[in-house]
């Protein structure tokens, strides 16, 4: 790759073992850099990081309605703070806040009765500035993978709940369309 090059999503730039990805870089599954948006790949030879200035300087964020999964970091009563890890199948990294009013249509007294820190979430965003709010009361969204808050073992989808196989715990959470571990 030469020092400033076009390139358009997916383009590879190169081999995660030549240099780090910056921004509007991202390494696919089988380790090559690809670009994340249209704009120019600059290699930068002392750093050995390789990044994407966007022609278009909102490309690099979330649009509303953009599909993301997330974890939860931490939680209050009121509201969520999620590390947003993908975004349509695509990896990013930015922050974003799930308000309690944002869980469900009906009534949730807290966040504590749909979620809980670790849990990995696919949410809709709602608005276009860092830290991105999310929603997870449309149908299909919600909670799609969860581990036991007591002894910390992986939560089966039993039904409408969650149930650990380890301490035999059973959990509440709003389950969204895909859960990864079901019971069979």
């Amino acid at each position: 790759m030469s020092n400033a090059k076009a390139v358009v999503p997916g383009e590879e730039l190169g081999v995660e073992e030549e240099a780090l990805p910056a921004q509007g870089v991202y390494v696919d599954k089988k380790g090559f850099l690809r670009a994340l948006v249209v704009g120019t790949a600059v290699m930068d030879k002392l750093k050995k990081k390789v990044m994407v200035r966007p022609a278009n300087k909102r490309e690099l964020g979330l649009r509303p309605g953009t599909l993301v999964e997330a974890i939860v970091v931490s939680m209050s009563d009121d509201i969520a703070v999620l590390n947003i890890y993908n975004a349509n199948g695509v990896p990013v990294d930015f922050s974003g806040i799930l308000h309690v009013t944002q869980v469900s249509t009906e009534y949730v007294k807290t966040m504590w009765d749909v979620l809980r820190p670790g849990d990995i979430v696919r949410a809709k965003v709602i608005n276009s500035a860092i830290p991105y709010q999310v929603t997870i009361k449309d149908p299909g969204l919600g909670v799609i993978a969860a581990k036991c808050s007591v002894c910390g073992g992986i939560l089966y989808k039993a039904g409408d709940k969650l149930q650990c196989t380890s301490c035999g715990g059973v959990e509440s959470r709003r389950i969204g369309v895909g859960y990864v571990y079901v019971l069979r």
